[in-house]
Order: C-alpha cells, then structure tokens, then sequence
C-alpha cells in the first residue's frame, strides 16, 4: 500500500462522526469512484465544518464509509457534522513518499573508525597516534612532533683508586621499517629516518620543511587535473583520478521490445515502432465529467453541474457577465503579476472555500472571481455553483504591458454564508 494523490477529492460528510471514529460516511456513489481512484493504496484528506479542522489518512473504502485513521499533522480529532467538507490535501508525509530520497554509505578502513549518528550523518575517527617509553626510553612532546630520548647508562667510572661503578649497558640495538642503526652493540650508536621528501610534479607547488608540508595547485588555464569524479544512483565511477571511468549502471530492465519500443539493458529507448497502435479509449470516472468523440484524433469533454458530493472542486469557466455578478471582495489577498517578456508564461492559481453554518449539509450556491486592481476589471472567473471550493487557474501568454495587480471577489455571500480560506499566487515560467 503507497500514497496516492487524489487531487480531485471534495465532498460533503453525509452523517455525523464523533471524535476518533474510525470511519467517514459520504455518498454512495462519490465513495465507489474514491474506491476505484486508490485501489490498493492511501491518501490524505482535510476535514473541517469551518469551526474545527483536522487532517485524516484514507486507508481503505467500505462504501459508503471511508476507513480513516485520525489527526495527521499535529491536529486534534474532532466531532464534525453532516455536511463537514471532506477535501485532498498534500502533507510532508505526501511529499516525501512522491518525492523519495538517496541514501549513501560511508565505510573505514585501516585505523579509520566510521560510526552512523543519523540518516546520511557519521561520525568519522582516527586515533591519534600515542608513543610510550620502558624505564630506559623517554618520549617527549606531543603528536605529530616527538622527541624520544634514551635515558640509560653507558659503562662505569674509575676516580683515583676507588673501584669503578657500573651503569646499566645497552646489549643492542636494532631498526625495522625505513630506520637504519650504525654502531648498534657498543655504547654509540645512530639511528637514521631518512627525511620525507615531496617533489612537485606539473602545476604544483609544495613548501614549508618536514613534518609540516603545504602542497597547491599552481599554473595557470583554470587550475590542476582531475579532483573528484562521484557517481550517482545510475552511474558507475571507476578507475582513478588520472583516468576515471564513467558507466551506466544496468538499470534492470529486461532487454528487448515492449509495447512497441525497443530497450536496451540500460533502461535506453533504442527503437520505436511507428506502427504502434496509439490510444483509441478514453474513459471517464467521474459522473460531472462526459467524453465524447470530437472526430478522428480528437476527443470533447463535457462538464455537468455538480451535485454535493462532486470530486471537481469547480469548473474554471470563465465568466461572461463582465463581473457584474461579483460583489464581495475579499480582502487580505492580494498577488502581483508582473510585466512578461516574450520568452516567459505565468501561471495564476486562485481558491477560496465558502462555508454557511446556518445550512452545514447544503453546499453554498457562489461564485469567485480574479479582478486586476490596476484596471479595475474582471480577469477570469468560476461560475455559480453549489460547492465549499471554488478553484480559478488559468495561463498568461508573454509579452505584456502592464503588471497586474490580482485581488479575490465573490458573488453575493447571503445570510450566514462566510469565506474560510483563500489564497492566490502567481507562478513565471520560461517558455
């Protein structure tokens, strides 16, 4: 079961439900539609009666009741009566699940300690580096300068006619690794570490002495070779920085034709058979929506009225009164649609819900409109129907002249009708 965006869904609650009940009673035939919608799958939905509001997850369909568990996002479960809106909205939940996300992989090796804090977050450790001297060595300083020092007696002493004292005596000495001993059995001896030495190799520069070296890009033409080569979920790095080697990762596509395309293993479209039959079926699933042939090639859609339990929020139709049926402004909103260049398009999206406590189980019959306050004139429009939200989306061509000032304006609200949400903005895209 995954998250599935409904986007359509908006009806009425068609009985009572009280606080944490776990199911949602609709229309029969709005509930077998949402059915048909999610299959197997979930959604979520926004539940207010313009008092209270709460955000369930629809988990199942038994129509006409909805499965639903309660307060997503913070909200508290509720009481709501008949006629509560019933609406799709997106959650962070949503968004995540359409979305996805990468995850990486961070490993040690030698003395290098990786240890996970979190989700794509480590913690990174590498001991530092401790000497310890027996009763005859002394290790002083600390990393990355030492200095070890020996701190034993070498042979005795004879002073007039006393007799000698006798010290402790070094037997041998000996080097592994990079160190060389000279003189290792007597009571000399020199213990050699050849210093480090970096040589510069083409457009790079290294100064400073040993142990503490600083190593740069010089040169000119825009810097030294290669610094990192990293792949991502579908492409494979390999080889080193002088010579990296970048492959596609077989994507596990079965190699082969289908539906009249040819792929190769790594998900590429390699042919395309133009004899492939095109679509010949549209099939509409809600009852406000009727298709019709418009020809060859060509299919109309024809928009009913919608009843209370419609799925289309409204019909974006663009309103022939010259906004003489509009009224009521509705203040607070207002979005700035600016002047677009040839090679630019914008996009105004507009909503607004009503609802009438006075009638909770009869949707508002209104309307709403888009009004440029610059010109004073009626821009786009929905017409009057009886639905809670009325939604106006529509494209701007460039070029333009004059920016646009965009504000919000209803029909006449009457008796206890009163505006719950509302918003407008304004997307520029290019062309």
């Amino acid at each position: 079961m995954a998250f599935k965006a409904v986007y359509g869904l908006n009806v009425s609650l068609t009985a009572a439900t009280a606080a944490n009940a776990g199911q949602l009673k609709i229309d029969n035939s709005a509930a077998t539609s949402l059915a048909t919608a999610l299959g197997a799958d979930f959604t979520y939905a926004a539940l207010s009666d313009g008092v209270n509001y709460e955000i369930v997850r629809i988990d199942t369909v038994t129509a006409p009741f909805l499965n639903v568990t309660r307060a997503f996002e913070g909200t508290t479960s509720s009481a709501f009566p008949i006629g509560a809106c019933l609406r799709f909205v997106w959650i962070a939940d949503g968004i995540t699940a359409v979305a996805g996300g990468v995850t990486f992989t961070v490993t040690g090796s030698g003395v290098a300690v990786v240890t996970s804090t979190g989700t794509n977050s480590w913690n990174v450790d590498v001991p530092i580096t401790t000497l310890t001297g027996d009763a005859s060595i002394e290790i002083l300083g600390t990393f990355p300068d030492f200095e070890i020092a020996t701190n034993a007696t070498f042979g005795g002493c004879c002073c007039g006619g006393g007799g000698g004292g006798s010290g402790g005596t070094i037997t041998e000495i000996t080097a592994s690794g990079i160190a060389s001993v000279t003189g290792g059995t007597g009571p000399t001896a020199n213990i050699d570490v050849p210093t480090l030495n970096l040589i510069a190799g083409a457009n790079v520069t290294i100064t400073g002495t040993y142990p503490n070296f600083t190593i740069a890009a010089s040169g000119g033409g825009g810097g030294g070779g290669v610094a990192s080569v990293t792949g991502s979920t579908k492409i494979l790095v390999s080889g080193s920085l002088s010579n990296p080697v970048v492959n596609l990762i077989v994507s596990g596509v079965t190699a082969g034709s289908h539906n009249g395309f040819t792929y190769d293993a790594w998900g590429t479209i390699t042919a395309v058979n133009l004899s492939y039959v095109p679509i010949t079926t549209i099939t509409s699933l809600s009852p406000e929506i009727v298709v019709g042939s418009g020809g060859a090639g060509t299919a109309t859609l024809t928009f009913s009225a919608p009843s209370s339990t419609v799925y289309v929020a409204s019909q974006s139709v663009f309103d022939t009164t010259g906004g003489a049926s509009y009224t009521t402004a509705i203040p607070g909103v207002v979005a700035t649609l600016p002047i677009l260049t040839s090679s630019q398009k914008a996009v105004v999206t507009a909503l607004a819900t009503v609802f009438d406590s006075s009638t909770p189980t009869v949707p508002p019959v209104w309307g709403l409109g888009v009004f440029d306050t610059v010109s004073g004139g009626l821009v786009n429009g929905t017409t009057s129907m009886p639905t809670c939200t009325h939604v106006v989306k529509y494209m701007v061509p460039g070029p333009t002249v004059a920016t646009q000032n965009l504000f919000l304006v209803t029909t006449a609200l009457t008796g206890t009708m009163a505006v719950m949400t509302k918003s407008i903005v304004v997307e520029v895209y290019p062309t």
